[in-house]
């Protein structure tokens, strides 16, 4: 066989194994599929992030078509970011895929690291415009959607619906993102389950 041959056979590999590492990148941070068989979904590895040194983007600035804002692909199932006086922005994209193409479903988002100061929670409505939900250490427990020690944030999905969500988090301590998602039922067992854990440890 001779040299030449032998460089484009390594050439053709090259590009396949380049095309592989293309492909299985979109597959990582392609849409999270939510089904009514499964309750509890870990999305590390789904999240999507941006560091804003600057901490003055908005919403719209960060969500534009436009906007030359480049995220960045988790390579972890919690992202951690350190010691950061930086911004950040997540991102993730979900699809709902039930069985019955009828009825709606709630979720609950979870940010497992309640000593983030900042939480805010960015969902476009049925217009399309974007609501803002805060949460965070710095607000009052009694203001939190969900009065629970991690910051859950409810999410209704529409059979076939397509839903990105953005989180905007900001924290003097060191930033970790363990994000994960829950049906109502399995997340209420996991509530009970831990209360009933803390229960036993305190007697």
């Amino acid at each position: 066989m001779g040299l030449l041959k032998i460089s484009q056979i390594l050439l053709v590999i090259m590009v396949l194994l380049y095309a592989s590492g293309l492909a299985a990148s979109s597959l990582k941070t392609s849409s999270v599929i939510l089904t009514d068989s499964k309750g509890y979904y870990s999305l590390g590895q789904y999240i999507e992030y941006y560091e804003d040194k600057t901490g003055i983007l908005t919403i719209d600035e960060i969500s534009s078509k436009d906007s030359l804002v480049e995220f960045k692909t988790s390579n972890s199932d919690i992202p951690n970011f350190g010691l950061t006086s930086s911004v950040y922005w997540i991102r993730v994209n979900f699809l709902y895929s039930p069985r019955d193409r009828w009825l709606e479903k709630q979720w609950f988002i979870e940010l497992a690291y309640p000593l983030i100061d900042t939480v805010e929670v960015y969902e476009r409505d049925v217009a399309g415009a974007f609501v803002l939900t805060n949460l965070g250490d710095d607000l009052p427990f009694y203001m939190r959607e969900v009065e629970y020690t991690n910051f859950v944030h409810p999410m209704t999905t529409l059979p076939q619906q397509s839903k990105t969500v953005y989180l905007k988090v900001k924290t003097r301590l060191g930033l970790q993102v363990p994000l994960r998602i829950w049906a109502p039922s399995d997340f209420l067992e996991r509530v009970n389950a831990r209360q009933f854990a803390v229960g036993l440890f305190y007697g």
